[in-house]
C-alpha cells in the first residue's frame, strides 16, 4: 500500500478482505497480495478526488460526507480491516443502515475505534475507545494496537495522513514498531494463568520476576521456571535474560500455522510452578461478555439476527479460551515431568557413585577387620581394640551401607516415577491437545 501511494501515485479506493489474497510458500509462510484495482486511480499528493466509490463498511467518512478525499481513504480501510482481523467483526455498527452508519461516523470523537449498538435500545449507539475483550492478542500487543487504531480510524483525514520523521506515514511507521515488539508468553501452572510481557535487551530477570510476583501473588523464592523441551535456551540460569527466553517462531500458535508449517509450537515460551510444602491452586472463572451472562441467566430475549450471532460468537470465544487454558495446563505438567526425568537422568551418575563408594567402604572395613585380627594374633597380650569400639565400628558401617542402599533405592524410585509421569502426561496431552473438549 505504501508502495502504491509513494512510488506509483495510486489510490486503491476499495481495500477490503475480499481483495486481499494469501499465497502459501513451501515453508508455510504467508505472502499477502493486493488485488482488484478496478476502482484505483492516480492521486498526486495534493489532489483531492471527487466520487463516491468503495465498499460499504470500508470507505472513509469523508467519501460520503464531502465527496472529496485523497489517498488517506486507503488508511481508513486498512484500519477497518485490521480491526476486523483482530475482533472478527466490523467496527462501526455493520448491521445498521448506511444512514445511521454515516451519521455516527461523522459525529465520532477522536480516539474512538468502534461504534456499537446498545442491545437493549436499538436507537442508542455507543462510542468505543478500547478493543472488546473477545480477541486473541497478547495484552501488551493489544494495548499498543488499540493506540495505533486511533490513527487510521481518525475521522479527520488530514491527521490520518500525517508523516513520521522518516517521511513514512505514521500509520505504517507506528505499526512497524508494534510488529517489532517481543512478547514473552508465560503460563503460571498453579494459577492456570497466562502472563504476557513485552521484553527488551535492557530488561533483567529481576524485572521479569517482579512482574510475575505482582501478577500472581507468589513469593519470589517460590518461583520455579521450566522451559519447553525444544526451547533453544535449554535452561534458565542466573545469567539468563528475559529476551533470551523469547522465541520468535513461537509467537504464532494458531492451529492454521501449525498445520501449514507442520511444526507443533508450544502454547507458551515459559512455565512457572510454585515450590513450597503446600502449594496454592486457583482456577480462574471464565470471563463472559455482558450478552453471554444475560443469555446464561435466561435474561436475553431477541429476534435480532446480529445479536443472536454475537452471543454465539461470545460463547465460542469463552470455550476456545477455556480449551487453550486446559491445553496450557496439561502441556505445563508434561514439560515439568520431562524436565524432572531429564534432571534425574543427568544425576543418575550419583547412583553409580554411591555403589562405587559402598564397595570401597565395604572393602576398607573388611581390610581393617582382617588387619586387626592378624595384629591381635601377633600380640595376644595386648587388646588393640575394645569390643565396644568394634561394635561401634560395625554399627556405623551398617548405618552407612543401609543409608547408601536407601538413597540408591530412593533415586531409582524417583526415576521410575518420573518416567511414569512422563508416560501419563504424554498420553493426557495426546488426548487433550488438538481435540474439542466441549464436543
Amino acid at each position: 500500500l505504501h508502495f502504491l501511494h509513494s512510488v506509483c501515485g495510486i489510490c486503491h479506493r476499495d481495500l477490503k478482505p475480499d481483495n486481499i489474497v494469501i499465497q502459501r510458500g513451501v515453508d508455510g509462510k504467508k505472502v499477502y497480495k493486493l488485488t482488484d484495482f478496478g476502482l484505483a486511480r492516480g492521486t498526486p499528493d495534493q489532489t483531492m478526488v471527487q466520487s463516491v466509490v468503495g465498499t460499504r463498511h470500508y470507505f472513509a467518512p469523508e467519501v460520503v460526507e464531502k465527496g472529496f478525499y485523497n489517498s488517506t481513504v486507503d488508511f481508513w480501510s486498512f484500519g477497518v480491516i485490521a480491526y476486523e482481523l483482530v475482533t472478527g467483526e466490523l467496527p462501526f455498527i455493520p448491521h445498521q443502515n448506511l444512514k445511521n452508519i454515516v451519521v455516527n461516523l461523522i459525529k465520532k470523537p477522536a480516539g474512538c475505534i468502534a461504534i456499537t449498538e446498545d442491545p437493549e435500545d436499538n436507537t442508542r449507539f455507543v462510542n468505543q475507545f478500547k478493543l472488546p475483550q473477545e480477541h486473541h492478542l497478547s495484552r501488551p500487543w493489544a494495548a499498543e494496537f488499540t493506540k495505533w487504531l486511533r490513527s487510521p480510524l481518525n475521522s479527520n483525514y488530514k491527521e490520518r495522513g500525517q508523516l513520521a520523521a522518516n517521511e513514512v506515514p505514521v500509520v505504517f511507521d507506528d505499526l512497524d514498531k508494534i510488529l517489532n515488539m517481543n512478547v514473552l508468553t508465560i503460563f503460571a501452572v498453579n494459577y492456570c494463568k497466562r502472563l504476557e510481557y513485552a521484553v527488551s535487551a535492557e530488561m533483567t530477570m529481576k524485572d521479569l520476576i517482579g512482574l510475575i510476583v505482582r501478577d500472581t501473588g507468589m513469593d519470589e523464592k517460590e518461583l520455579y521456571f521450566v522451559l519447553p523441551t525444544s526451547h533453544p535456551h535449554k535452561t534458565v540460569t542466573p545469567e539468563s535474560t528475559p529476551l533470551q527466553l523469547y522465541v520468535e517462531e513461537w509467537s504464532d500458535t494458531s492451529k492454521d500455522s501449525r498445520k501449514w508449517t507442520k511444526c507443533s509450537n508450544p502454547p507458551v515460551m515459559l512455565y512457572i510452578f510454585q515450590v513450597k510444602k503446600e502449594c496454592d491452586y486457583n482456577a480462574p472463572e471464565p470471563i463472559l461478555s455482558i450478552l453471554a451472562r444475560k443469555f446464561i441467566a435466561n435474561k436475553f430475549k431477541t429476534k435480532e439476527g446480529w445479536l443472536q450471532n454475537r452471543v454465539v460468537l461470545d460463547m465460542l470465544y469463552v470455550l476456545t479460551k477455556e480449551q487453550a487454558r486446559y491445553e496450557m495446563l496439561v502441556s505445563g505438567i508434561n514439560e515439568r515431568a520431562l524436565s524432572l526425568e531429564d534432571e534425574m537422568m543427568e544425576n543418575s551418575f550419583i547412583i553409580d557413585s554411591i555403589d562405587k563408594q559402598r564397595i570401597i567402604i565395604s572393602f576398607a572395613c573388611d581390610q581393617l577387620k582382617s588387619l586387626l585380627k592378624e595384629a591381635q594374633a601377633k600380640i595376644p597380650s595386648r587388646q588393640l581394640i575394645s569390643s565396644t569400639q568394634l561394635e561401634k565400628l560395625n554399627r556405623n558401617y551398617e548405618i552407612i551401607i543401609q543409608s547408601a542402599k536407601s538413597i540408591r533405592s530412593y533415586l531409582e524410585s524417583c526415576l521410575r516415577e518420573a518416567k511414569a509421569m512422563v508416560k501419563t502426561t504424554n498420553q493426557l496431552r495426546k488426548e487433550v491437545c488438538g481435540k474439542d473438549l466441549f464436543d
